[in-house]
């Protein structure tokens, strides 16, 4: 098949050209660019973002770096205005800097091609482009300019074409569930056993020596891996677990106190707003929460604070994984995305409904699921006895 290729200009001036008189026709960037860090519950601010060669960024609780120094003069205007044009669109800081690292891989060329085309020719350009099979983020970033040129009215753009470029402009396919639909994102039964047995010998110390034998953290490590193991929670929402969140008290119809933690999802598709998610620990591991709350108010640690004092969602990964993989004797099985699949394909092997693996995960779409359905046996087997009935 013949290769595609973009639009030839007839030199570095005509390439040049267009991208000098986009900028010409965009409007200043704001004096401030503000953005709303919800791992530390403040607005932070990008200060004279024209002049800037860097945007440093905190981003679940670390700090990061969007740079431009190495794009050329012109593209860095025009990406700046695309990144100030995606925070206007109330997506995430996460979200937005996912989208806008791969302007690196788009060159002045590629640039020039998507904003010459056109609505007429941005197929044609679209589809060489995506014939390189860049990364996802250099696709995004793309739409996003084209979306900017809409929102101003430029090359022939307007807000009419909006659903025509989320529509028709495809993005590479992706697979998004291989590991799940491989089996390679589970635990083995026996590896969830030993999870289980390392929980229990946990709380079993607790309960006969108290604290004094375990180290700090590796108490809280055991409190993040019930989190990640019984609530398939994600390491952001872990380390944004604060202490106000966390309900303990005396249960008079079981020998454990009851402990209930409060986690926040951010915005999913389809919501407008976050979401509150309260579960219930297993009991017999309240003692690891019980523990841990004790310590925290020995150290004044209240209100506000982060319970497990993780500083962001990639050290409680990190940490969670350490734990899991020295648990199994495992070199790659064990992350908290892992743990996250198995608790959702134990939820659906149980008889769990679309609904309530949704509301387990935190999803507002009961599809974003369905893989989970598709590979249970068990669920087969009563789809299979349902029709048998019929």
């Amino acid at each position: 098949m013949e290769q595609l290729q973009l639009p030839e200009f007839g030199g570095l001036n005509d390439r040049g050209n267009v991208l000098a008189e986009l900028c010409s026709r965009l409007p200043s960037l704001p004096s401030t660019l503000r953005y709303y860090d919800e791992f530390n519950d403040v607005t932070r601010s990008i200060s004279n973002p024209q002049e800037r060669p860097n945007f440093e960024l905190m981003i679940n609780g670390q700090s990061i770096r969007l740079d431009f120094t190495h794009i050329n003069s012109d593209c860095r205007i025009i990406f700046k205005h695309v990144f100030a044009f995606a925070l206007s669109k109330d997506l995430s800081i996460q979200t937005v800097y996912t989208y806008l690292s791969g302007m690196r891989h788009l060159t002045p060329t590629d640039l020039a091609a998507l904003i010459d085309a056109g609505p007429t020719g941005i197929g044609l350009v679209w589809r060489a482009l995506r014939g390189r099979a860049l990364p996802m983020s250099a696709y995004m970033t793309a739409k996003y300019m084209l979306h900017l040129l809409c929102t101003y009215r430029l090359y022939g753009w307007s807000s009419d074409y909006v659903n025509f470029i989320s529509t028709t402009l495809p993005l590479p396919a992706q697979e998004k569930y291989r590991g799940v639909r491989s089996g390679d994102a589970f635990l083995s039964a026996e590896e969830e056993a030993l999870v289980v047995r390392y929980l229990d010998d946990v709380t079993e110390q607790l309960r006969h020596s108290g604290a004094k034998q375990l180290l700090q953290d590796e108490l809280a490590d055991a409190g993040m891996l019930v989190c990640s193991y019984q609530f398939a929670m994600r390491p952001i929402q872990i380390a944004m677990l604060d202490v106000r969140h966390v309900r303990i008290w005396n249960d008079e119809a079981s020998k454990y106190p009851a402990v209930h933690l409060t986690f926040h999802v951010a915005k999913q598709r389809g919501s407008k707003k976050n979401v509150a998610m309260t579960r219930r620990v297993k009991s017999e591991w309240t003692p690891i929460f019980v523990h841990w709350q004790e310590h925290l108010d020995a150290n004044g640690i209240t209100g506000t604070a982060k319970f497990f004092q993780a500083q962001s969602s990639q050290e409680v990964g990190t940490r969670i994984s350490t734990l899991v993989r020295s648990v199994l004797n495992s070199k790659d099985t064990g992350t908290a995305t892992d743990l996250r699949h198995t608790a959702a394909q134990r939820l659906v092997d149980a008889g769990a409904s679309h609904e309530e693996l949704a509301a387990f995960l935190g999803h507002t779409q009961t599809d974003t699921g369905l893989v989970y359905f598709s590979i249970s046996a068990s669920h087969a087997e009563r789809v299979n006895r349902v029709l048998n009935c019929i």
